[in-house]
């Protein structure tokens, strides 16, 4: 078989993935661009992933790698997963867990395929706005 590299569709960020009747996902807790925390170094119990992929065919080798704003290599997946595309949809759900957030900024996450980068998700983490007094 021939092996075609998939198509990034999208990547959620949540607090967590659970996986019902069916292997069917049920995310909760899903984030939009920002976290928001209450003061810094911030620990969140865990981030989650949850990203498609369409198209792909054959057997993959999946990687992921998590920068901080300074662009130092917060994590990065110590072993590669296979996967094996059939041409439709996949699914890949991805935690780390404590998630540590030293800094407000911008974090990015990437999934590497075969080594080559298939996607950036870029999120912010910010510190809580305090009420100003009247």
């Amino acid at each position: 078989m021939s092996k075609h590299l998939p198509k990034h569709d999208f990547t959620l960020i949540v607090d967590d993935i659970r996986l019902e009747k069916g292997n069917k996902p049920s995310l909760m807790g899903v984030y939009g661009d920002d976290i928001i925390v209450a003061s810094f170094p911030a620990v969140l119990s865990q981030l989650r992933f949850f990203s498609r992929l369409s198209g792909g065919k054959g057997d993959c080798y999946v990687r992921f790698s998590l920068k901080n704003p300074d662009g130092v290599e917060q994590f990065s997946g110590s072993t590669e997963m296979q996967v094996t595309m059939n041409g439709g949809l996949h699914h890949i759900n991805y935690g780390i867990s404590p998630f540590h957030a030293s800094q407000e900024g911008a974090y990015t996450y990437t999934i590497f395929i075969d080594g080559k980068e298939i996607c950036q998700t870029v999120f912010t983490v910010k510190k809580a706005q305090t009420p100003q007094a009247a």
